[in-house]
């Protein structure tokens, strides 16, 4: 029940927006709080839910027009925008991208992650962990996704932190025990860091 008119706007002093599955009078809060971004320069991260992917693209126009990257996975992409799941990635990642974003990212759970700016590709394959249990994967992967790119503005090493983090967190229990601080992330990828293959479009 988050309302428009109940946000402090002095205290909206940010470089990024993070915005998840927001519904009913949250969303409404949403649209506007991501044309306030776009007006004041704030980067905005959309990760939605699988409700408001059926929606379809002309229901969420609105904040995909304002976002700078999408997250989604690909039974959401594919929902988003009328399609299968088992359509070329590509095709999915460059239909989303017209939808407004600057950079969209398409997870696959077990098998990794696609990202895209329009002009290249980078795929993260997952590695082999032992996962005792996959709450919150989605979401640790978003967010050390957009977490990267604040630190680096670089989509490869965004892919690679993202990686680790859901790594982590997928072996334990619970989606908040396994989330890194970025020191420890960092650490992880000096012991081994994740393989990223890039290509063109």
């Amino acid at each position: 029940m988050l309302r428009w008119k109940d946000i402090n706007k002095n205290k909206l002093q940010a470089k990024w927006f993070y915005i998840s599955s927001m519904m009913g009078e949250s969303y409404h809060a949403a649209e506007k709080l991501v044309q306030y971004a776009r007006q004041k320069g704030i980067h905005v991260a959309f990760n939605p839910s699988e409700y408001q992917a059926k929606l379809g693209v002309k229901k969420l126009q609105p904040l995909l027009s304002c976002t700078n990257v999408l997250v989604l996975n690909r039974e959401e992409a594919a929902l988003l925008l009328g399609k299968k799941p088992e359509d070329d990635i590509k095709t999915l990642l460059l239909g989303l991208l017209k939808t407004g974003p600057s950079i969209v990212v398409i997870t696959e759970g077990k098998k990794g992650a696609h990202a895209s700016d329009g002009h290249h590709v980078w795929f993260v394959p997952a590695r082999q962990v032992k996962v005792v249990d996959s709450t919150g994967a989605g979401d640790s992967f978003a967010s050390a996704f957009v977490a990267g790119l604040m630190k680096r503005n670089n989509i490869e090493f965004a892919l690679q932190l993202a990686l680790v983090n859901a790594e982590s967190v997928v072996q334990v229990y619970g989606a908040k025990p396994g989330l890194l601080r970025f020191v420890d992330a960092m650490h992880l990828l000096r012991k081994k860091l994740p393989r990223v293959v890039k290509t063109k479009i």
